[in-house]
């Protein structure tokens, strides 16, 4: 008696197909349901949201700078017509960052940020240590 082969090339293809379909589908749903597909919702937008008036809108604009491992070091104080920009050391990367490098160069996107939101709201700044 003859072996009957199961299986044959074209209805594994067909299997892988219908699998691979499923997962795919599967995937989408749970991307969607995880609100992947909606951007420019949630609690990393609010900066976006709020009203850029006066210095807090600057401020807003500051906080939304490129910065090292997303470790955020800054610390900004209002004044009633200043804004200091100043190192938050305990959100210093340790180890990775010894030399606190990264921690300035986040510091000056950040104060990057604040000049250019500050010149298009027709602002005027002073830089000083």
């Amino acid at each position: 008696m003859r072996n009957k082969v199961l299986i044959n090339r074209r209805n594994f293809l067909k299997g892988s197909a219908i699998i691979s379909s499923l997962a795919v589908a599967g995937g989408f749903w749970r991307a969607a349901e995880n609100g992947v597909f909606s951007t420019g919702k949630g609690p990393a937008y609010t900066a976006w949201e709020t009203s850029f008036n006066g210095l807090e809108g600057l401020v807003n604009a500051a906080i939304l700078a490129a910065n090292a491992h997303n470790a955020q070091p800054w610390l900004f104080k209002l004044g009633n017509s200043t804004i200091d920009l100043k190192a938050d050391t305990g959100r210093n990367l340790g180890p990775v960052d010894p030399y606190l490098r990264e921690m300035y160069i986040s510091l000056g996107c950040a104060l990057e940020n604040l000049i250019v939101a500050a010149k298009a709201r027709l602002f005027s700044y002073f830089l000083y240590p």
